[in-house]
């Protein structure tokens, strides 16, 4: 729907935007830039999906800047803190679910909130990753495939984080299935020998 929809407006459609030849309408880039800053410096939502596409390209465009996420979460965390995370993935959850259809990095968006020392990054970047997931059409095995892979390896308050957004977004089975997951990878670590001391 906002592909159609920056489509329709300008005439672009974003999954063409990864082809060298594409051309950029100016219009798009100085509407979706403006919308970008006012997002970052009032810390509103957007307001249609319209202004969500915008978003969705000026992310696009940040990522084409070196073919990479690295510092994003830096750059578009409007609140900070813990209590900043729900407003966070208010403003960029939209964005975030096209990004996971349009950007073939799309691990790399999520991985650089991930990587982040601080916790709030990481749940926000959790939040966004689950609502990317939840609203696109994808297998429910892929989707707990994909989610398992992010966080098996991050420690418990983030295994906990994805239990929780699952039962909030009411995907009880989901939830069920990732818990027995992670509780079969945590018994099974459990049972491997320490390593040896030199």
């Amino acid at each position: 729907m906002i592909n159609a929809l920056i489509k329709e407006k300008f005439g672009l459609d974003l999954t063409a935007l990864s082809e060298p030849e594409t051309v950029i309408p100016a219009e798009l880039t100085a509407e979706a830039t403006k919308v970008f800053e006012s997002t970052l410096n009032t810390g509103l939502s957007p307001t249609d999906a319209l202004s969500a596409g915008l978003l969705t390209f000026a992310l696009l465009k940040e990522y084409g800047k070196d073919d990479s996420w690295q510092g994003i979460a830096n750059k578009i965390l409007v609140k900070q803190g813990t209590r900043g995370i729900e407003k966070n993935i208010q403003i960029w959850q939209t964005p975030a679910a096209c990004l996971y259809a349009l950007n073939p990095d799309f691990d790399g968006f999520i991985t650089d909130f991930m990587q982040e020392n601080n916790l709030a990054a990481a749940k926000t970047g959790l939040g966004l990753f689950i609502q990317a997931l939840l609203s696109n059409p994808i297998p429910q095995t892929e989707k707990l495939d994909h989610l398992y892979v992010h966080i098996s390896s991050a420690g418990i308050d983030l295994q906990l984080e994805a239990l929780k957004d699952l039962q909030k977004a009411e995907k009880n089975q989901m939830a069920l299935l990732l818990a027995s997951s992670l509780l079969q990878t945590r018994s099974t670590a459990d049972f491997m020998p320490a390593p040896i001391p030199n």
